[in-house]
């Protein structure tokens, strides 16, 4: 596995500054964002926590899963939450097409937005954070000349990473949250033993330092 930042540097969001990578405010705001899923045992858990905090957060659900499980994306919606636009196959960037990799995330929006999921107020299709928080740039103007908006994040858990030093990453997230700060974490299995720890223990240091927890719905 190649080296990742848990932090992800001013400079960096800087060189790619069409995409979203916080939202810049002065009230003490965060954004919990979850990719993948929904799965309906790692989804559920998620929203009892964000529950017990008052917390909303953003979904961006692949479409695959959603098919598999329809009912727990209506949770999720039913819940509060966004739910955005994270592909249906959940496709690495550099191994399709232009055309290919825009069809996929289309096909994504098509099912989110077929009206079969209630309340659809709670859906934008068109916030899309890429897979792997990689994407080309003529994939990102071409989907951004669509209306869709690329949606990154200033803070990574790591979660999905099964020899993660939770406590590090832990540490990492407290020392740069910031108001504004769009934070990542994982909705799969894969990730829901180290989910499983850091994200408690980050509700409650938030909370404790007065911050709420909204959803990306502001940059519609």
């Amino acid at each position: 596995m190649k080296p990742y930042l848990h932090y992800i540097p001013r400079f960096i969001q800087n060189l790619y500054p069409n995409y979203i990578w916080h939202i810049p405010q002065k009230e003490k705001i965060v954004y919990l964002t979850f990719d993948d899923g929904p799965e309906p045992m790692v989804t559920n858990w998620i929203l009892r926590q964000l529950k017990k905090y008052m917390a909303q957060a953003t979904f961006f659900c692949v479409g695959q899963d959603i098919d598999k499980y329809p009912q727990t994306l209506t949770e999720i919606l039913t819940a509060g939450h966004l739910v955005a636009n994270h592909s249906y196959s959940h496709l690495r960037t550099g191994k399709n097409d232009l055309n290919t990799y825009v069809a996929d995330v289309e096909r994504a929006t098509n099912l989110l937005t077929s009206n079969n999921f209630l309340p659809s107020e709670n859906i934008e299709a068109r916030i899309f954070r890429p897979p792997y928080g990689r994407i080309k740039k003529k994939q990102a103007d071409t989907l951004q000349s669509m209306g869709y908006q690329i949606v990154m994040y200033d803070l990574l858990s790591g979660d999905f990473d099964v020899q993660l030093d939770t406590q590090k990453s832990i540490r990492k997230l407290k020392k740069h949250v910031n108001p504004g700060s769009i934070i990542v974490f994982h909705n799969s299995l894969k990730a829901f033993e180290n989910l499983q720890i850091i994200l408690p223990e980050l509700l409650v240091f938030l909370s404790e330092k007065d911050f709420k927890f909204e959803t990306l719905a502001t940059i519609r």
